[in-house]
Parts: C-alpha cells; sequence; structure tokens
C-alpha cells in the first residue's frame, strides 16, 4: 500500500467509507477505489481533502517532514452556527404566531361580548334582532351571487316565510 492510501485511511479513523465520504462530499464508490488503490486521486479530490481535514498535500501524499493529524475531524462550527439561525428564525416564526393567536382570541372575546349584549337588549326589548345593527331586515333575505340557482331560490323561499 502507499503512503497516500494508508494516510487516507488515518484520516478516516474509525468512520465508515459512507460516512467519511458523505464528509468529503465524494461519491462512495470513488472513495472506495482511492482507499483500495485501485484509482489515482484526481488534484480536485486532494485539494478537497485537504481543505475538509487542515491537512497539506506532503503530509497527504507521505513527503517526508511532512506530519499527518491523527484522524480528520469535521469542523462542526459552521454547522453549528446555521442551525442556531435556523433555531432563532424558527423562534420568531413562533413567536409571531403566537402572538396572532392571542389577537384573534382577544377578538372572538370582544366579539361574543358584543354578541352577548345584543341578544341581552333583544329580549329586554322582546324583540329579535334578524340583521346585523345597521342594516335593514330586508338585507337578509338579498341571496349571495355566489350560491348556486337551487340555493339561491331555497334560500330566497325561507327568507320570504
Amino acid at each position: 500500500m502507499n503512503e497516500f492510501v494508508l494516510n487516507l485511511k488515518t484520516l478516516q479513523g474509525e468512520r465508515s467509507v459512507t460516512a467519511f465520504s458523505r464528509f468529503l462530499g465524494v461519491n462512495q464508490k470513488t472513495l472506495d477505489n482511492y482507499i483500495k488503490g485501485i484509482r489515482r486521486p484526481t488534484v480536485g479530490f486532494l485539494l478537497n481533502v485537504r481543505a475538509k481535514c487542515g491537512v497539506s498535500l506532503d503530509a497527504l501524499m507521505g513527503l517526508e517532514g511532512a506530519v499527518l493529524p491523527p484522524q480528520c475531524q469535521p469542523d462542526v462550527s459552521a454547522a453549528l452556527a446555521e442551525k442556531d439561525g435556523i433555531i432563532a428564525g424558527q423562534q420568531a416564526m413562533i413567536d409571531s404566531l403566537a402572538a396572532s393567536v392571542r389577537d384573534a382570541a382577544a377578538a372572538v372575546r370582544e366579539l361574543t361580548a358584543t354578541n352577548a349584549r345584543l341578544v341581552a337588549g333583544s329580549e329586554k326589548k322582546g324583540t329579535t334582532r334578524t340583521s346585523p345593527p345597521g342594516l335593514p331586515s330586508s338585507s337578509i333575505q338579498t341571496a349571495s351571487p355566489f350560491m348556486s340557482q337551487p340555493a339561491r331560490q331555497r334560500h330566497l323561499a325561507t327568507a320570504k316565510t
């Protein structure tokens, strides 16, 4: 086995070929061929390993005097920062939705109280209101233009009785 293969296995450490290929962002079969010595690595692959593992090309190729780190450890600081940004964005959305729900609940409480006052007022007078305040009773008989013809006819028939 040549020095490159030994060094690549050292950088792989305890990880499987699949996990190491995912970390490096290369095809698993390609990495497996490099590790088995079937294929020679491309310059792009070598530069990728250098960037991801923080190792010099001299050390990776096993040149004299170059020191290889014991195992390639992923830099998780960027991933953690991205995760923190995502969590902060999700928390802001949750806070916004919670405020909207609180506003909607307050509006429902207000409408319920208004409706209760209107019903109580009409019961005191002995009348029942068939239309909202400020609208004439005849407005209730108006059919919606979005109703189907049979629904409009049923609505108008029940409104006349």
